[in-house]
């Protein structure tokens, strides 16, 4: 580790070109120490606005954080903002925006940014999927008042666990400066090093199968988790971290190489229809994984044994706005979220992955 964890924290700071960054145990935390530093004593109970359709773990975070919490839709065609289901939340009173970078597909975060400023509202910018992905020249993650990173299975820049805030500005730093004298101190970590072992062992496609049997590693679970108090990282995943964003980079190479492919052989299929990245100067997603929409009988198909063995897997299967413990906040109508929890599936993009798995993918799918 570089200096300890003042020195990870300046290491990371620097690599996200942020002023300041807090590490801990999960980028839920963080996203709850977001939500929570935007409270005042004039107004204790913070209105923020998120995705209708996205990880059940920002549930987690503003219900841990007590905040209000309003829904705006998701484009079904970009996974990013639905524009007037966004302002019309910032209207109805939202004083911060999550805005998440599903699968590693950048938000226009330029459009999103005009449109929070004209409401006055603070940008928090969930990169939790965002590894190796950049928009504008900058990594996601860097250009909200607040970011959000997770170091956690499956989140790219892997460490076993952990995630971190990011911020930027004299405020953001005295933010995360009074964090550091709340947050739990963190353990050794060595179920981290046991499931990031696990991970590196069962990614290859011929053994997807496994970990099926395996119920205590939660591969493709869904599940909503109830609040925790945030602590700082363990030890052990601290100690991984700068190693994992050498991979991370490298990875994110290969996984956009890989998205191309899948483009191509996707691209004759009638009833497959591929997420859309945004393109443009300095703007490279990342493709943590590949998301298409698939007719929803035909997504009825991606529990079966061939579709599982390759990594091909349905999205979350209810909308955010439509969970239990968020009823009362998700009062709407959000056709485009409603949409993708029918339709949404998701392909492997990482290494493993061959030319030939592809076009397996592309036969599965197109039946």
């Amino acid at each position: 580790m570089s200096g300890g964890p003042a020195g990870l924290e300046q290491w990371l700071a620097r690599r996200y070109e942020v002023d300041a960054a807090l590490l801990l145990d999960s980028g839920t935390s963080a996203l709850r120490l977001a939500v929570e530093s935007l409270a005042t004593a004039t107004a204790p109970a913070v209105r923020v606005a998120l995705p209708a359709y996205a990880c059940y773990d920002l549930a987690t975070a503003a219900a841990g954080a007590g905040a209000e919490v309003s829904f705006y839709d998701v484009d079904p065609a970009t996974l990013g903002p639905d524009w007037a289901s966004l302002s019309a939340a910032l209207s109805a009173g939202a004083v911060a925006v999550v805005l998440v970078h599903q699968y590693g597909i950048p938000v226009d975060l330029d459009r999103a940014r005009a449109l929070c400023d004209a409401h006055g509202a603070a940008v928090i910018e969930d990169a939790a999927q965002g590894a190796g992905a950049w928009w504008r020249h900058r990594r996601l993650g860097a250009r909200g008042d607040l970011g959000i990173l997770s170091f956690g299975r499956g989140k790219g820049m892997t460490a076993g666990g952990g995630g971190a805030l990011l911020a930027t500005g004299p405020r953001g730093r005295d933010l995360l400066d009074a964090f550091r004298s709340r947050v739990a101190r963190g353990g050794p970590g060595i179920g981290s090093w046991i499931r990031l072992v696990a991970q590196a062992l069962l990614s290859h496609p011929m053994v997807y199968g496994i970990p099926a049997g395996m119920p205590w590693l939660g591969l493709g679970e869904t599940p909503y988790h109830e609040p925790w108090l945030p602590r700082a990282i363990d030890a052990a995943e601290a100690g991984v971290i700068q190693s994992a964003a050498d991979l991370a980079d490298r990875e994110a190479d290969i996984r956009r190489d890989a998205a191309a492919r899948l483009g191509l052989v996707l691209r004759d299929h009638a009833g497959v229809s591929p997420v859309r990245a945004p393109a443009g100067d300095g703007i490279r997603p990342g493709w943590l994984r590949y998301p298409v929409l698939l007719d929803a009988q035909d997504r009825l198909r991606i529990g079966t044994a061939p579709l599982g063995r390759l990594g091909i897997v349905a999205g979350y299967p209810l909308p955010l706005a439509r969970l239990p413990q968020l009823r009362a906040a998700g009062i709407g109508d959000w056709p485009g979220a409603t949409r993708l929890a029918k339709e949404l599936v998701t392909l492997p993009t990482h290494h493993w992955v061959s030319d030939r798995d592809r076009a397996a993918m592309g036969r599965l799918l197109s039946r």
